[in-house]
């Protein structure tokens, strides 16, 4: 959850919290210029202060948009219990539950709060505008990964016959009438498999306390815990492989023997045949999924105070910050694209290979992959990135001297002008 002011990105507010700057969020596809206000338990929020003027010339140009300032808690005295339910028509039941203790005596003030968060996902299939690609597109704006294949030469893309559209004769394929030419009807509607609400779990402890070292000087401690657990699901990862797959990556350089075991067409498919690439989704090997576990960890200790300087009284503070925000995503049910190559490969390589079984990625719906196959190429990828900060202040306020009367003047000038 970010904040995002006259539409400028999120990466140009800054937040902070308590006057000083909190961490930026960590996600599986790096560090991000944005905090994550979840990371912020609301039960422990007082007020929260916006700035809207742009105030890049204080802090820098992620404060273009403005400035997000959250108070938290300091003084609050006795109990307080907050709980709460909510669903939508289609699911994503909501639970909110948070506990904030607070008290004091002479001289020292504490706050104690911890949370908990609990939101339930919802299908992108259950509800009309979302179970579609595109709405009121139809399958000409879904995915060419299909089930059934889609196999394209130099001038001709054709897909498995489903008996119900004019076949087409392939050259060099002694199964010549299994295949019609590809058309926008035969694309992939994946939108079903994906997610319209993600699920998603977060705890949170936090501890403030406050001490008078004298009338005119305070010292504070605070610490904060906050860890989210959430997960995503999107359609099975399809596999385009072939000098014109346009992965850019080891998938772009497969080629397939003629002797390959699977291959229909009786030549190699490479580009001295006009090959161009492969590309088929296979849903037996199930959705992709990610699961994120984010952890966020923050310590604060500082001092603040009075002192006169002559006849005027300024203020300052002192403050210490380390904060961290380290995530780790897993992703499932995606392909070890260098044992795509061996399994589509000279068939003797794959032979010598421990665990190597050869792929069939031609025979669509009505000749799944098996699950050697699948359990050869699967892999499961673990991506993690961490945000760190570090942060000493000092900063010292107040009133240095006065114009005098010629601004006095000068101002009231300026109102009878206007």
């Amino acid at each position: 959850a970010q904040v995002d002011l006259r539409n400028l990105g999120s990466q140009r507010v800054l937040v902070l919290v308590d006057g000083i700057r909190w961490v930026n969020e960590s996600s599986a596809s790096g560090v991000s210029g944005s905090a994550d206000l979840n990371t912020i338990p609301l039960a422990i929020v007082e007020r929260i202060e916006v700035l809207e003027d742009g105030a890049s010339a204080i802090y820098g140009s992620d404060a273009i948009g403005g400035v997000v300032n959250i108070i938290t808690r300091r003084d609050f005295k006795g109990a307080e219990v907050h709980a709460s339910y909510g669903e939508y028509s289609r699911g994503g039941d909501t639970k909110d539950l948070s506990l904030t203790l607070g008290g004091g005596g002479d001289g020292w003030t504490g706050v104690f709060g911890v949370s908990y968060y609990d939101q339930e996902s919802i299908s992108s299939a259950s509800w009309e505008q979302s179970r579609n690609c595109q709405p009121g597109a139809g399958l000409s704006a879904c995915s060419s990964g299909t089930p059934q294949g889609r196999f394209v030469f130099n001038g001709l893309s054709i897909t498995l016959n489903n008996g119900t559209t004019t076949p087409v004769f392939v050259p060099g394929n002694p199964n010549g009438g299994t295949y019609h030419q590809f058309t926008g009807a035969d694309r992939f509607n994946y939108a079903p498999f994906n997610l319209l609400l993600t699920p998603s779990e977060r705890k949170s402890v936090f501890a403030s306390l406050n001490f008078d070292l004298s009338e005119n000087t305070r010292l504070h401690v605070k610490a904060l815990f906050n860890n989210r657990q959430s997960f995503n699901q999107a359609a099975p990862e399809p596999i385009f492989v072939g000098p014109g797959a346009g992965t850019g990556g080891i998938a772009d350089t497969i080629t397939i023997p003629a002797n390959h075991p699977f291959n229909p067409f009786g030549i190699a498919l490479d580009d001295s045949n006009g090959f161009v690439f492969i590309g088929r989704r296979p849903l037996e090997v199930g959705p992709r999924q990610f699961t994120q576990n984010v952890d966020t960890w923050y310590f604060n200790v500082g001092a603040e105070g009075l002192f006169n300087l002559g006849d005027r009284s300024i203020g300052w503070d002192a403050n210490y910050v380390h904060t961290v925000n380290d995530a780790v995503q897993r992703f499932t049910n995606g392909y070890n694209v260098a044992r795509i190559r061996t399994a589509l490969g000279d068939p003797a390589v794959c032979a010598a290979t421990p665990g190597c079984t050869p792929l069939d990625i031609f025979g669509g719906q009505g000749r799944p992959m098996t699950r050697a196959m699948i359990d050869y190429i699967r892999t499961n990828q673990r991506d993690s990135s961490k945000q760190t900060l570090d942060l000493w202040s000092v900063n010292f306020n107040g009133d240095l001297f006065d114009i005098g009367d010629r601004s006095a003047a000068l101002g009231r000038c300026m109102r009878l002008n206007l």
